[in-house]
This record gives C-alpha cells, structure tokens and sequence, in this order.
C-alpha cells in the first residue's frame, strides 16, 4: 500500500484523494486554509464543461504557422526553450490527431 499526500483540498485534491483511497491507498490532505476555500472557492467549486474536451494542437500548416510566427495571444514561448520541448510537443501533437483526440476527449467526459 502506497501513502500518498495531496495538497490542496479543493474539488480536484478530494476526488484524486477519493480515488486514491478507492484504490487502497492511504491518504493525507494539506491545505493552508478551510476544504474548498482557495481555487474551488474562487471558480464556485464547479468543473468547467469546455475542459471536457481539451485544446488540440492545431494539425493546418497555416494555423500551426500563426502560432509559431506568435501572431496570437494564446501561444507563447522562447525560442532556446523549443529543443527541450520538441518531444512534449510532438507528443501533443500526436494525441491531436484526430482519432487519438475523440478518444481523450471521451475519457475526459467521464472523468468530468
């Protein structure tokens, strides 16, 4: 049996810590304040849906483009940061493909 320490006793520091003790394990929850009074208070405890299917890497060449050349706000990085990236990267955008994204988003569903 492993011990395990979680630290934040939000909504997503209770379910982690509920399903680690669903699977025998034993459980402590850290917090510097009151169960639910920092993230989960702040966003009313709820789950927002749109996580519910996550962000894909964009696979158009012109999109991909967009975000290298920074012409958005949503992307930013430093160029001598990319090399140690590279493999993240092409993980992220493996799992975008689209077979590989409909079955993350449907586990994701069920997690939510």
């Amino acid at each position: 049996m492993s011990e395990f320490a979680i630290l934040g006793a939000g909504i997503v520091g209770v379910t982690t810590a509920l399903a680690l003790q669903e699977g025998g394990h034993e459980v402590i929850i850290i917090d510097r304040r009151q169960p639910g009074r920092e993230a989960s208070y702040g966003n009313a405890g709820i789950v927002q849906l749109e996580v519910m299917e996550p962000y894909a890497f964009p696979r158009a060449a012109l999109d991909v483009l967009r975000l290298a050349l920074g012409l958005g706000n949503d992307v930013r990085y430093q160029l001598a940061a990319l090399p140690s990236a590279a493999l993240p990267l092409a993980l992220y955008y493996l799992n975008s493909a689209p077979i590989r994204y409909r079955t993350i988003s449907h586990i994701y569903r069920q997690l939510i």
